[in-house]
């Protein structure tokens, strides 16, 4: 399939992909559409244990083997305010184009299943091209029992964007 950042064919077998995959064919042979799947960013999200591991887009290797000058930051967050009960620790990753700014990829881990929603917003932020900077002032909502007031994924476009 096509790999949206690379530009070039790729192989990511996920069961999102080729479930949307299979109703474009199935939509082009039986109804007589002309539907095209616009490709994938690599976005996965699995389990260990008590361990939430997910990323999207470019990791490290993937932007060196294909000669892509990135930066990079990690970061470890708090998943929830930091006086609201019930909170962990998480890690999360930000790639970013060194040229352009814009972010390439993500990836994050924690115990609070809360890092899958971290690279589906992630997703989206990768597949409309956004810059660190459009990321950072991104109007994401506030609460306490979901997040600290400064959002982790607000913290992390933020330190991409420093020198290290």
């Amino acid at each position: 399939m096509y790999h949206k950042i690379l530009g070039k064919k790729v192989w990511i077998p996920l069961a999102s992909s080729a479930n949307k995959e299979g109703l474009v064919a199935g939509a082009n042979t039986v109804m007589g559409r002309f539907l095209r799947f616009p490709g994938v960013v690599g976005t996965a999200v699995t389990k260990f244990y008590d361990l939430y591991i997910a990323r999207t887009g470019l990791g490290k290797k993937e932007a060196q083997e294909n000669n892509i000058k990135y930066m990079s930051k990690t970061i470890k967050v708090r998943t929830k305010a930091h006086y609201y009960p019930g909170g962990s620790e998480a890690n999360i990753k930000i790639l970013v184009d060194s040229g352009s700014g814009r972010i390439i990829g993500a990836q994050a881990v924690g115990r609070d299943p809360v890092v899958a929603s971290y690279i589906d917003i992630m997703t989206v932020v990768i597949e409309r091209r956004m810059s660190v900077e459009k990321l950072f002032f991104s109007d994401l909502g506030y609460m306490p029992a979901t997040a600290p007031v400064w959002r982790p994924l607000i913290v992390a476009a933020r330190l991409t964007s420093s020198p290290p």
